[in-house]
């Protein structure tokens, strides 16, 4: 079960496409300058169970001579189990160079596997995107402008119509503030709003504003327009940081990021359509240790985590926990839907294995509630999990949550964990914020 969680968080985590606020995968989005023709990145981090450096994926993408995106190659293994997944994706541009389409040409699709049409006004302005999923459903995306063909609105519907989020957008010089508030699927009030702030099309802050609780975030950048800092307002000494090298074009070659203790690093060679190539996708002792500072810095293979802390010793201690939702798994689709989870240990001040536990979501229009009891529990350096057992019906669950928030920015969320429960063959799992 647990390999199941980790490929549905991988699938949003990783997913390239999705109703980001931006339907353009170009060299400009990319923060790609001069004439690249193709990129290849290689992801490394520190394994302890491997006891060195592991190479966890690898992305290719491939632009035409107008610097869109036209192919994207993406390879993925688990640090957990070690199984590999890859994906290749199409996009597809019409003779003013829109993009109309995208395309999932995988050797092997995956049964989460989707495509995108794209629609657009008389001005070249997208006014409607259509996701289309592997059961004949499709959720739509519709935008509009102002008479300067600035986008002043976007409504996310899903595959049943209903409307999920609206999103507005103010201007001011050279600022803009995007305001997306969330409905709570069955009296349609508003259950979050979300604003980000965004000058010179570089976002500098967000903050939400739930029924949970409020949070916020500042973000800073180098000279080159690449990210360097994200800092949690509730907290200015955590957050995450960033460091690049750059080649004489000013393209990232490398690629450190740390969030709490753990540290990322990405590698990258740009080849550019006259022939020419800059950094490698070879890893980089020297940058390593320049960063994180760990003698060890050699490449190992992959020893698969799956033996984890079982003790009750490192188990998070609560006795409750409320978590929104803007994203569901049905049916092995991610739909854009809105809802809570509501969870109250009743018997422990943890969620110790025996322990009973009772779960409230609300979801489709209803509300449901089960008492569990606690099965398993495994614990990692990223993350806890428990699996439970209902106490009155045939249903299972599991609860994966994050030491540290993870920020998806394609879909624009701070990911907490995932909660997916099982019953007759059918699962159903939750993103959790």
């Amino acid at each position: 079960m647990k390999k199941i969680i980790l490929h549905l968080t991988a699938l949003l985590l990783f997913s390239f496409t999705g109703f980001s606020q931006a339907d353009e995968y170009n060299l400009k989005t990319e923060n790609l300058h001069k004439k690249v023709k193709k990129t290849r990145t290689h992801y490394y981090m520190y394994h302890g169970k491997s006891k060195g450096f592991v190479k966890l994926s690898v992305t290719e993408n491939t632009y035409n001579d107008d610097g869109n995106l036209i192919e994207r190659f993406y390879d993925y293994t688990s640090s957990y189990d070690g199984t590999k997944s890859t994906s290749s994706t199409l996009y597809n541009y019409n003779s003013k160079g829109q993009l109309i389409s995208t395309q999932d040409v995988s050797a092997k699709k995956s049964k989460y596997s989707s495509y995108y049409r794209f629609f657009y006004d008389g001005n070249g302005n997208p006014t409607k995107k259509e996701v289309h999923y592997t059961d004949g459903s499709i959720a739509t995306v519709v935008y509009t402008y102002d008479s300067k063909n600035r986008r002043i609105s976007m409504e996310n519907n899903s595959s049943s119509g209903v409307m999920t989020s609206r999103t507005r957008y103010e201007y001011n010089g050279d600022k803009k503030t995007e305001i997306r508030q969330s409905f709570n699927i069955k009296d349609g009030s508003i259950s979050g709003t979300y604003t980000t702030v965004y000058k010179d099309d570089l976002r500098i802050s967000y903050k939400s504003d739930t029924t949970y609780g409020k949070s916020g975030f500042t973000y800073k950048y180098d000279k080159n327009d690449n990210i360097i800092a994200t800092t949690y307002e509730e907290d200015p000494n955590s957050g995450t940081s960033y460091n690049y090298a750059y080649d004489s074009k000013g393209n990232w070659t490398k690629k450190h990021y740390k969030s709490g203790n753990n540290h990322y690093f990405y590698f990258r060679e740009v080849q550019f359509k006259n022939g020419d190539k800059s950094g490698s996708s070879n890893f980089d002792a020297n940058f390593v240790n320049q960063h994180q500072g760990i003698n060890n810095s050699a490449v190992v293979p992959l020893t698969p985590t799956k033996v984890t802390n079982t003790t009750a010793d490192v188990m998070p201690v609560f006795t409750s926990k409320n978590w929104a939702f803007n994203y569901v798994n049905l049916d092995n689709t991610v739909s854009a839907l809105k809802g809570d989870v509501k969870l109250q240990v009743l018997d422990n001040s943890k969620m110790a294995i025996g322990t009973t536990v009772k779960i409230t979501y609300s979801f489709g229009g209803k509300d449901y509630m089960d008492r569990y009891n606690v099965t398993s529990f495994d614990d990692t350096s990223e993350y806890s999990f428990w699996t439970l057992k209902s106490l009155v019906k045939e249903t299972t669950l599991s609860i994966t949550l994050y030491k540290q928030k993870q920020y998806v920015e394609t879909r624009d969320l701070y990911l907490a964990g995932v909660v997916m429960f099982s019953f007759n063959n059918k699962k159903t799992s939750f993103y959790l914020e």
